[in-house]
């Protein structure tokens, strides 16, 4: 069921949505008072992230793993810093070029999507779920949108 609802209660120097590119985010609701999150810089739209998220990270192990980790540049890749292939494929993480980029704590959902992000996915009752922040209508506005994987190309 796709959901949209509004206007989130942001403090007023918190915008709702940056205009330069995409600045997805993945928080995992480990069932605790905090929702716990990372930024993840590159592709962060549903038929990407989304599916990525939905296909390789889809239980609460897989997806608290993901999370642990820190804030990540490539959700799924195998080029390196240096653009070297690496032996396997999947997250590309801050810390494995020596940054310091623990998971946010946010109190609730409402703190967590006023953060600043164009997309956010959030990871309870054994499913992602996509929020499209572009606030398209009404910047306060956040519509929840269907992880759709991509459609294989016709022959």
């Amino acid at each position: 069921m796709i959901k949209q609802w509004g206007p989130l209660k942001c403090p007023s120097n918190v915008t709702t949505k940056h205009l330069w590119q995409p600045v997805p985010a993945l928080v995992f609701n480990s069932q605790t008072i905090l929702y716990s999150s990372v930024y993840c810089h590159w592709d962060g739209y549903p038929e990407f992230n989304g599916v990525k998220l939905v296909e390789n990270f889809n239980s609460y192990d897989a997806a608290a793993e993901l999370i642990d980790g820190g804030d990540i540049s490539a959700l799924w890749t195998n080029a390196g810093w240096q653009n070297e292939t690496l032996p396997t494929t999947g997250p590309l993480y801050y810390s494995s070029r020596g940054e310091d980029t623990p998971p946010r704590l946010d109190k609730d959902l409402n703190e967590y999507l006023c953060n600043g992000e164009e997309y956010a996915y959030l990871f309870t009752d054994g499913e992602w779920v996509c929020y499209d922040l572009h606030g398209d209508t009404h910047p306060d506005i956040v519509k929840q949108v269907q992880i759709s994987p991509k459609v294989p190309a016709l022959s």
